[in-house]
């Protein structure tokens, strides 16, 4: 079997390295790799003696690369000196000149294979695959790392800032994420400005994985990109800001253990139900056990003063709130009218499989492990179906039938009659 290399962009040329106190000039190459961007030049005195002096300052670059473009970096980290020093570059490598007035910028992608064009808001977004993408596909898997698969295009017809091109394609990259169940995003930056110049920014974005499996397939891109991209970026603050960590939480589900999966995902229902939908008001029922929950443990504390009552009363008394933390889940679901009778799902045995790893760290019963992926695998899906009917998405999801994998319009699991109770 031929072992195929993770592709590596990669650019050469030569400056100076300097500190406060130390500098040198030395030929380089700088790497782009999944965890970060990386500078390699030869092993040189001045860089040895800095280590030896005990200078420990951040370096700094700049030179150019073999075709004479500006190459510019800071907050560099010597992280190895040997036959060769490495440096790591902690933010932004800048190629060439750089420019606020942007009409077209390209982000080489990870998590995400497909084609698809179109335009939105005097702008064109096109998705476009790698030729090596199947090559990448293959280095992934044996690897376990992922790849630059796919190129991201978009063009202004007047120039823009460059933050608004990135805004833009950060905004697109959350919601491909959520179609993808991957987290979708770039290292890479390359814009083209008003008067046919480029440069480049290189910058390791966030930590991403591989996910939980796509709900939405590639041909459905353009349309999820039209329904969502507007209604995205009206949420803003912390609503955006927990829909974020929901789907992060989320594509994390296909990694660790079950325990940890079961985690995850309660917690991504947990945090958009506080944030979307209020608390639901005890009953009076609660109300009453409360009452005499707290006259016991105040008789009891009496009889046993150097027992920690507050303790012993936060527990008591908070096991009583998880009817409430269901009541708001399923509140949540009703906010989008979402069916969870048509999904098969147990908000009741979510949270109950929630609390034995969250008491113990283990399930009681590990022989029936398997019998929880079932809930773990439609508690996944309800939550991403949430987040698409917040995002006005109407298009086709994944879904299956008769054992067998089919596109069906998302509004199969929607049930306009369920509405919200009042409070």
């Amino acid at each position: 079997m031929t072992i195929e290399y993770p592709i590596v962009s990669e650019k050469r040329g030569s400056g100076i390295f300097q500190t406060q106190t130390h500098s040198f000039q030395a030929s380089f190459l700088i790497q782009s790799y999944p965890h970060g961007n990386i500078i390699f030049t030869d092993t040189h005195n001045i860089a040895l003696s800095a280590v030896l002096a005990g200078d420990i300052e951040t370096w700094k670059l700049k030179g150019q690369l073999i075709n004479g473009v500006k190459v510019s970096a800071e907050h560099l980290y010597l992280t190895k000196l040997d036959d060769k020093c490495r440096f790591f570059a902690s933010r932004e490598i800048h190629f060439g000149n750089i420019s606020d007035k942007i009409t077209k910028a390209e982000f080489p992608l990870f998590g995400i294979s497909g084609n698809f064009s179109l335009g939105f808001d005097n702008k064109h977004i096109e998705l476009h695959e790698n030729d090596t993408s199947e090559k990448s596909r293959q280095i992934e898997y044996f690897w376990d790392i992922q790849q630059e698969t796919s190129w991201l295009s978009l063009t202004s017809k007047s120039s823009i800032k460059r933050d608004d091109f990135i805004k833009l394609a950060i905004t697109l990259c959350e919601i491909l994420s959520l179609a993808t169940g991957n987290t979708v995003t770039f290292n890479r930056q390359k814009f083209e400005t008003n008067n046919g110049r480029s440069f480049e920014t290189w910058r390791r974005r966030v930590q991403f994985h591989s996910g939980s499996g796509s709900i939405i397939h590639s041909v459905d891109y353009p349309e999820l990109i039209k329904c969502s991209l507007a209604s995205y970026a009206t949420i803003e603050g912390s609503a955006r800001n927990s829909i974020r960590k929901a789907i992060d939480y989320l594509n994390s589900t296909s990694h660790g253990f079950m325990e940890d999966k079961i985690l995850r995902a309660c917690q991504a229902w947990e945090l958009l139900a506080d944030e979307f939908c209020e608390k639901p008001p005890e009953s009076e029922e609660i109300k009453r056990l409360k009452t005499l929950l707290k006259a016991s443990i105040k008789t009891w504390s009496q009889k046993y003063p150097d027992k920690d009552k507050s303790e012993v009363s936060d527990r008591v008394l908070g096991s009583l709130s998880w009817n409430r933390l269901i009541l708001q889940m399923k509140e949540l679901a009703a906010s989008e009218h979402l069916d969870l009778q048509k999904l098969d799902l147990d908000l009741f045995e979510l949270k109950k499989m929630r609390d034995q790893v969250a008491h113990t760290g283990i399930f009681n019963n590990y022989s029936e492990k398997k019998e929880f992926y079932p809930t773990l695998k439609k508690a996944v899906m309800g939550l991403r179906l949430i987040i698409l009917l917040k995002l006005t998405y109407t298009g086709n999801i994944k879904s299956s039938k008769d054992g067998f994998q089919t596109r069906e319009l998302i509004e199969k699991f929607v049930n306009k009659d369920i509405t919200l109770t009042p409070t």
